[in-house]
């Protein structure tokens, strides 16, 4: 009756708990516990009950027991009797299949059994659902090589587990369509908000600034504050020409397959809620077989775990010249700034880390460029035009005719004659 009374207790008890005996088998284990680790196993090996990937028949005894911080534990509190810490890593196995770290303190409870309390055990479950949010946010990336007939790729490295950034490929009839959002902020928040852009953007819309149109309404409505907004390139690939939409988004590059760069310059605002009725417009530009559509996102180097320098000598090992271009006016430009009476503009410092982009440029081989208006970026797109000219690789065939056959023939016909004239018209009598 007792001993029900505290399994109550400890199964109310908002941390994790595991009870075991000095066999190294698990006897109990509490709600919180159970939900942290799902193993249809309650009572066996504690590797059987926390769900470990290896050998959990044989927990204890197997060679990975000797470096199992879990194991150790519960081992050094039954020889020494006293309260153990201690910080484990563990592989988990089952449907999930993840990785998992957490502080745990083993405490003796008398009678050969010893209490394990995870400490962090929310930490934990947080860093559970982000495994599965991630895991979400992964499926939700576009599947395939082609669309419409048009084959594409795309890298996707967010900087941390969840990011804010959306790419999406799609057919609308017989027309390629691809769409890039990357909403405001990371992690958590910008992975819902990424959610909700994923499911609002309407993708049978034919025109790609109807599309963005649509889910520039639908935004409104989730009443956000300015801190939060979406900016969107969309594009519609057809037979000879692409249609195109951009919403506050880094301008895509065509590139030609004849050699050249088609920059496309229409913009309209961020999908926020700074603007009332933003108007969305769209362009078409001519598109020949082989040219490469490019939609790019942007970032900033806040909190990626591959340092600026580190990338740009990945680029170097490969051969790839980058050129750095530098957007923006020197001291202070109108930022859109939300107050009482609405948005207003107000001047804010422009920073440009120039010198971290011109070392990767000379680090590539490459070249930093500074643009303080369209005019000036207009211009340095021009000069890596003429500096990038494609080169064609040509082979040459030569086809050899053997030409000595005839003037063979001539010279044994002559060398036949001579013989014949020597040895009768033209003998020598002694």
């Amino acid at each position: 009756m007792i001993e029900k009374f505290y399994r109550r207790i400890i199964d109310g008890v908002p941390s994790a708990v595991i009870v075991a005996d000095q066999n190294l088998r698990a006897v109990f284990r509490n709600a919180s516990f159970s939900a942290l680790f799902p193993s249809p196993v309650a009572r066996g090996t504690l590797g059987a009950a926390v769900g470990c990937a290896r050998d959990c028949k044989r927990c204890g005894k197997s060679d990975c027991a000797k470096s199992c911080q879990l194991i150790s534990a519960f081992e050094d509190c039954f020889y020494s009797s006293k309260e153990v810490s201690r910080r484990v890593y563990l592989k988990l196995g089952g449907e999930e299949k993840r990785e998992v770290t957490f502080s745990l303190t083993v405490k003796p409870l008398g009678g050969g059994l010893s209490m394990g309390v995870i400490d962090d055990a929310l930490e934990l479950e947080i860093a559970r659902e982000l495994q599965t949010a991630k895991s979400i946010q992964q499926r939700l990336l576009p599947a395939g090589k082609w669309a419409g007939g048009k084959r594409y790729s795309y890298l996707y490295i967010p900087c941390r587990d969840i990011g804010g950034d959306l790419p999406e490929v799609y057919t609308v009839g017989n027309s390629a369509c691809g769409v890039i959002a990357d909403v405001s902020g990371k992690g958590i928040s910008a992975g819902m908000l990424t959610a909700f852009v994923k499911a609002a953007y309407d993708k049978k819309a034919y025109s790609p600034a109807q599309a963005i149109s649509s889910l520039a309404d639908k935004f409104s409505e989730l009443n956000l504050d300015e801190r939060n907004y979406v900016t969107v390139a969309a594009a519609r690939i057809d037979k000879d020409s692409i249609t195109y939409s951009m919403a506050g988004h880094n301008v895509p590059i065509l590139l030609k397959s004849g050699g050249g760069i088609t920059r496309i310059v229409l913009n309209s605002p961020p999908v926020s809620n700074w603007f009332d009725n933003a108007a969305y417009f769209e362009d078409t530009i001519p598109y020949s077989n082989g040219d490469i559509l490019v939609l790019l996102t942007d970032g900033v180097n806040n909190r990626g775990a591959i340092a600026p320098l580190t990338a740009a000598e990945l680029a170097k090992a490969y051969g790839i010249r980058v050129y750095t271009i530098g957007v923006g006016t020197y001291g202070e430009a109108p930022y859109p700034v939300q107050t009482p009476f609405g948005v207003e503009l107000r001047n804010v410092p422009v920073e440009i880390d120039e010198e971290v982009l011109q070392q990767i440029a000379h680090l590539t081989d490459g070249k930093y460029f500074r643009a303080t208006d369209n005019n000036k970026l207009k211009q340095i797109y021009q000069e890596i035009d003429q500096l990038e000219k494609s080169k064609i690789e040509v082979k040459h065939f030569s086809k050899k005719e053997e030409q000595y056959f005839i003037f063979g023939l001539v010279g044994l016909f002559l060398l036949i004659t001579q013989a014949l004239l020597r040895y009768t018209l033209l003998r020598k009598i002694p």
